[in-house]
């Protein structure tokens, strides 16, 4: 990345939270049952109606935890080898791999996408792969957070995750692609066409 310049896949995340943020505030909450007035009967869409008022319903339904399924991706130029990722992402969580990939230079914030990225991909990483096996080391599945990945890259133990990336994709090209596609499974990627302007991409912009 260019200095001066900020990242544009951080100011992609910026504006992504902050659609996202106006969506949620506008969007009803679909309950799973067409809209019903007072003397008509709950339409089924796509579940069945839970015996009792439709406040139990809604309790049924809301109480049900989300299931998120993971990714699996494998590794440019490195065959066989895979990654399988979660697809839980937070707003809090982009938040804090937004301000931790940011510095302030001459008064203007400036973002590292691959740095975002890097910081993204290992907390999600639940397993590196082979052939489609998870690598173990020491009895447990070896993730970017294992200390074993440093060993096995010949890095040394204090070496920074976006090292560790950097060493395992081979580019920042594929490590910020990766991310993109956790992005977009988790959700995050939907509002991706009603970017803000360029205005919003000044200094402290969370």
């Amino acid at each position: 990345m260019a200095d001066g310049c900020p990242a544009p896949f951080i100011i992609r995340i910026i504006r992504i939270i902050r659609n996202k943020r106006s969506t949620i505030m506008t969007k009803r909450v679909d309950t799973g049952f067409e809209d019903y007035g007072d003397e008509s009967e709950p339409k089924e869409k796509g579940i069945k109606p839970v015996s009792g008022s439709p406040l139990e319903a809604l309790k049924a339904l809301l109480s049900a935890e989300a299931a998120s399924e993971p990714i699996t991706r494998k590794v440019p130029n490195r065959e066989g080898f895979s990654v399988r990722l979660a697809t839980t992402v937070e707003e809090r969580e982009l938040k804090h791999w937004t301000r931790s990939s940011q510095r302030k230079v001459g008064g203007r914030v400036e973002g590292d996408s691959v740095k975002f990225a890097s910081l993204l991909i290992a907390a999600k990483c639940e397993a590196i792969l082979y052939m489609g096996q998870e690598i173990e080391a020491d009895g447990d599945v070896v993730t970017f957070r294992h200390p074993a990945i440093r060993t096995l890259l010949g890095l040394p133990a204090e070496a920074s995750h976006v090292v560790v990336m950097e060493h395992f994709y081979g580019s920042g090209g594929h490590i910020v692609g990766v991310a993109n596609e956790v992005l977009e499974a988790a959700g995050w990627g939907d509002n991706s066409n009603n970017l803000f302007d360029a205005e919003d991409e000044e200094a402290n912009p969370i």
